[in-house]
């Protein structure tokens, strides 16, 4: 897990920092004594307001650097309601995607290690967390495992996410992390893999992550599939709503490496009779 470090500094509302010679007006919110009791009621009724502090960050930086160093600045903007029983569970985007998420999505390590640390101690509201879903069905395992990032994936797994939780299209995680033609997620695929999650799941597409590794000749990611799925060479096999295989596929896109990898097929059951009975009827007789 990425390390956090925050900076402890007073907090300012819209009026700026003293220590800079901007004070005007609501700055001195902050030094009101009943400051912690407005926020416990206002934090606990409105979860929306963890929304709009993490808004405030900076969303077009030139680097995730800046951007650590931005949302650093106004970490204790999040601590303190945090503190006040604002549930980030229930805090979402104004298009209802949960804030861990957007916090992957938008690579900000910082908010995604402050929201689970908040439930460290209660398993059962991490798991809830880490387990929320968008309005298309999308959890933070999905969001990890799109941008590649291995580290996010298996805090997500050891936290409680459901590696088999499916989208709105029946696509796990797994298939975000087999859809990029550019980057080969392997690390990702070997988490998965080690999760026990169902590395042969269909989409509503009828594909499995194979079929799209296949497609997209992504090399590791489709040997370490076909490695996990040899128990079982049936699901290696299986075809999509266009009656293809992953083989299929990759044979198409000229993949050889990834076609050649695949074990070589067995006969049909009844062509496996024919000859045994063949040899039976031409065999000399005792």
């Amino acid at each position: 897990m990425l390390r956090v470090a925050f900076s402890i500094r007073p907090l300012y509302f819209r009026g700026g920092n003293p220590a800079n010679g901007k004070t005007s007006g609501p700055s001195q919110f902050a030094e009101n004594t009943n400051m912690h009791q407005v926020l416990d009621v206002v934090s606990h009724r409105h979860p929306e307001l963890l929304w709009h502090a993490a808004d405030r960050f900076d969303r077009r930086p030139e680097s995730v650097a800046q951007k650590d160093m931005v949302f650093e600045d106004k970490a204790e903007d999040m601590q303190l309601f945090l503190k006040h029983k604002a549930d980030p569970i229930q805090a979402r985007t104004p298009e209802g995607e949960p804030l861990l998420s957007w916090a992957i999505r938008n690579q900000h390590p910082i908010l995604f290690n402050l929201l689970l640390g908040h439930f460290k101690n209660e398993p059962r509201k991490l798991k809830e967390l880490v387990n929320q879903v968008d309005t298309e069905g999308h959890s933070a395992l999905h969001w990890g495992a799109d941008i590649g990032d291995v580290q996010i994936v298996q805090t997500l797994l050891n936290a409680g996410a459901d590696p088999d939780l499916a989208n709105d299209l029946e696509e796990r995680p797994l298939h975000f992390a087999t859809s990029d033609s550019e980057q080969d997620k392997h690390e990702v695929v070997g988490s998965f893999i080690h999760s026990k999650a169902k590395l042969a799941a269909q989409a509503s597409d009828l594909q499995t992550p194979l079929h799209r590794s296949a497609m997209y000749g992504l090399i590791k990611s489709a040997k370490a599939l076909i490695d996990a799925l040899m128990p079982h060479p049936e699901l290696l096999d299986l075809p999509d709503e266009f009656s293809k295989t992953p083989k299929q596929y990759a044979e198409e896109a000229g993949h050889w490496e990834i076609a050649n990898y695949f074990p070589p097929l067995k006969p049909p059951a009844y062509e496996a009779n024919a000859e045994s009975s063949q040899a039976m009827q031409t065999s000399p007789s005792l």
